[in-house]
């Protein structure tokens, strides 16, 4: 027998196209606001008044779950960037379009840091840390966040050279990222409209796992 849906939430479970019901309404809403208070020290009210003391900070989240961490908090009011680039494809004679992550795993959050910022952060669903070790979380440089911003604004991701003697097993520096400056071992390489490369960061001691990136984010060693 078909599991049984409550009248208050058959609205919410209806078809495409359906204005959501007033439950999920409230719901979304207390969500947010639960979001927001805590998130108040990491919001970008907080980094307008502190403007030289903000920096940007790598957090981990689910894989797959990128660009709904990003509404998320963005919804509540922080700075945040989920790098990605836009492709076109055709299948069964149809134009299908979309986007991807360029750096899966990971967004950068622009605060002022603090206790309260970095504990609110680490509440917010589908995240589940911080890049950096022993309580040192990684800076992200303005410099090279700037240069990711201009990359998926521009979608020249596709069009940057790549080197194709990098492979399994190759030292490489990152050159554009969260990770722009480190040093990686190369453990995959796979190709594709835009080759992509997983990785083993040599930093954060090991805290980390593989990092899966643009081929032509790296430079061979």
């Amino acid at each position: 027998m078909p599991n049984k849906v409550s009248g208050a939430r058959a609205g919410a479970c209806a078809g495409d196209g359906v204005e959501p019901s007033q439950w999920s309404k409230n719901r979304m809403t207390r969500a947010l606001r639960l979001s927001m208070a805590q998130l108040s020290a990491a919001s970008a009210k907080v980094v307008a008044e502190r403007e030289k003391e903000a920096r940007w900070y790598c957090l981990a989240v689910h894989g797959g779950h990128e660009f709904a961490v990003e509404k998320r908090i963005s919804d509540a009011g922080v700075e945040i960037f989920v790098p990605q680039e836009s492709w076109v494809t055709i299948k069964k004679g149809q134009k299908i379009e979309g986007k991807s992550v360029l750096l899966p795993g990971y967004a950068l959050v622009r605060i002022v840091p603090s206790a309260a910022a970095f504990q609110g952060l680490l509440k917010q669903k589908s995240v589940f840390g911080f890049v950096g070790r022993d309580a040192c979380y990684h800076i992200v440089r303005d410099v090279d966040v700037a240069v990711l911003k201009g990359i998926s604004d521009r979608n020249e991701v596709s069009r940057m050279p790549v080197d194709r003697t990098i492979g399994q097993g190759s030292r490489a520096t990152i050159t554009h990222g969260h990770f722009a400056g480190h040093e990686c071992i190369v453990v995959q390489v796979m190709s594709g409209r835009t080759p992509r490369a997983r990785v083993r960061v040599e930093a954060f001691g090991g805290g980390m796992g593989d990092v899966t990136m643009a081929l032509a984010f790296l430079k061979k060693l």
